[in-house]
């Protein structure tokens, strides 16, 4: 998997063994990435199952890993409610409006900016999106529900296009129906108004954001490796505690008297991906190389004392700080560029509350007769 041009003779052979190396059913005996293969199986709108070969253990579950906390979506991260008579609080509704799965492409192109980057006070159109929702019953006797369709994304001020980017993710179910992620449910006279502001992060900072529900791989489908031979049922057949997965189709059967070889490791790995439907699943594996290689990247120009690049969440900017918001330098969740937070409590004009998905940040970690930094404690989530 390199970006380099082949020759026609190179294509010929790259050719061939990407279409004979997905079904070979000998393991790869590289594990170093240097045959490199990827073979998506199966794939649907939420589900996406792919074959890696010829990497090591370490490194498919590096890629799991950043497929669930490194992959950049946008998430409502802020709440203001003008009016809420519904029997849940208003904590309960952000806390359930923050969870509400986004649509995610081309999410660099439609919102440039960082919200903790951005040079505006608070929020604005380059670093977020505000949608509204306003829903009343009126009618007596009847359960109006409210949910993620009810969100309408306020236009820009300049009247740019923002594609699909910030709307509410529609999931279809079996009977063709798209009801929408129900939020509260109004009975007469109750009423909820808000508005709410989505900015990008990525799911270390909080599991909203993450792009996926679950990502899960295996290897060695028939037991090669002998996983069971030092742990079994007294009386059990060792067979019978390692069941065949759909997987085995893609190995040969071991023979009854193969020799286990300890000292091979695992080259071929089964993942299994489920959107949480912000990003498209074919285009999550995509995503996360690219992040991974990123990450890569920035290590080895650290380690050179070169600097820059791009960052583990893929932004261009020098990374100050840690995701999570840690005390000391740098810019955490929710800050600005001058370490300073937006108001995140109180009440503001002509509303009655304002909440934040995670509230307001907590008090500077400074010990008394400490210096003054603008380092803050970690308590975010």
């Amino acid at each position: 998997m390199t970006c380099r041009k082949l020759q026609p003779t190179q294509q010929k052979k790259q050719q061939a063994r990407m279409s004979t190396a997905p079904f070979a059913l000998e393991t790869p005996q590289t594990t170093d990435g240097s045959q490199l293969q990827v073979k998506v199986t199966e794939l649907d709108e939420q589900h996406a199952t792919f074959m890696l070969e010829g990497i090591e253990l370490g490194l498919a579950n590096s890629l799991r890993r950043t497929m669930i906390a490194d992959l950049t979506t946008i998430a409502i991260h802020s709440v203001e409610f003008e009016e809420n008579t519904s029997v849940l609080p208003d904590e309960m509704i952000a806390h359930r409006l923050g969870l509400i799965p986004l649509i995610s492409e081309d999410l660099d192109k439609y919102l440039k900016n960082w919200q903790r980057d951005c040079t505006c006070l608070s929020y604005c159109d380059d670093c977020s999106i505000e949608l509204v929702l306003s829903t009343k019953c009126t009618q007596v006797g009847e359960t109006v529900h409210v949910t993620s369709l009810d969100l309408v994304i306020t236009p820009r001020e300049d009247g740019a296009d923002r594609g699909d980017v910030g709307k509410p993710v529609l999931f279809t179910l079996p009977g063709g129906e798209q009801p929408g992620v129900l939020i509260t449910k109004l009975r007469k006279g109750q009423e909820v108004r808000l508005k709410c502001r989505a900015i990008k992060g990525i799911g270390q900072e909080h599991a909203k954001w993450s792009a996926v529900s679950t990502v899960g791989f295996e290897y060695d489908p028939y037991n090669r490796l002998g996983h069971t031979d030092l742990w079994f049922e007294v009386g059990t057949d060792p067979k019978a505690e390692w069941p065949l997965t759909k997987n085995a189709k893609f190995e040969r059967p071991p023979l009854d008297d193969e020799p286990v070889d300890y000292s091979s490791k695992p080259s071929r790995f089964y993942l299994n991906v489920e959107s949480a439907g912000s990003l498209k699943p074919d285009d999550i594996g995509i995503e996360s190389l690219i992040v991974k290689l990123a990450s890569v990247q920035q290590g080895i120009q650290a380690a050179l004392g070169e600097g820059g690049g791009l960052n583990p969440d893929g932004r261009n900017t020098p990374y100050t700080g840690t995701p999570f918001g840690g005390g000391g330098g740098g810019n955490t969740p929710g800050s600005r560029p001058d370490g300073t937070y937006p108001s995140y409590g109180g009440a503001t004009p002509n509303t009655r509350n304002n909440f934040s998905e995670w509230g307001p940040p907590a008090a500077p970690s400074n010990p008394p007769g400490a210096p003054a930094t603008n380092g803050y404690s970690s308590g975010w989530e």
